[in-house]
């Protein structure tokens, strides 16, 4: 629990210090509370709950719907679903070719992800998206190199697009 809290810490001071006082604060501070918590399930359980997936999508909508409102700035929420949309496809996609390697709560999770991404940007999106791809991939080859895996086991994936999602936004980059 030390850890947790510790990583929501260093999460939330990361998106605090990304976005200063803005309006969407609130928004990005919601997505590493329940980024974390639906990471730490999927390392538990290999499942990231419905339930969490579906509380951060409507925390999300409604907090950068109000957002887009108060800076009468629509084509960031309209990019934010369209992102939301074709990353949860893609990934659609990629889990029905490779059932055992990608869950159907990744791809509702990605899908979230891209939706806070894609209020930042498209490079955000395809960014993010693929250093989660990149940071899991990385892991899973030290994992199976020092034979604390094998290919045979799972390793969760949504610890990593969280991760990269995360480092998206904090890094600035693209900006």
């Amino acid at each position: 629990m030390v850890t947790a809290t510790a990583v929501a810490a260093v999460g939330a001071a990361g998106m605090g210090a990304r976005l200063g006082i803005a309006v969407e604060l609130p928004a990005f501070l919601g997505l590493v509370l329940f980024g974390i918590a639906l990471a730490i399930a999927d390392i538990r359980s290999r499942r990231l709950p419905d339930v969490m997936v579906a509380a951060l999508t409507l925390s999300g909508l409604a907090l950068l719907g109000v957002t887009a409102i108060i800076h009468h700035d629509v084509s960031s929420l309209l990019r934010a679903i369209f992102a939301a949309g074709v990353t949860s496809g893609a990934l659609l996609v990629l889990a029905l070719l490779w059932p055992s390697e990608l869950g159907f709560g990744d791809v509702k999770f990605g899908g979230v992800l891209a939706f806070y991404l894609g209020w930042l940007g498209w490079p955000q999106v395809i960014l993010g998206v693929a250093t989660g791809f990149l940071v899991a991939a990385v892991v899973a080859v030290g994992l199976l190199l020092t034979g604390r895996r094998t290919l045979r086991d799972d390793l969760p994936l949504g610890p990593f697009l969280m991760l990269g999602a995360w480092i998206t936004i904090v890094s600035r980059w693209p900006s």
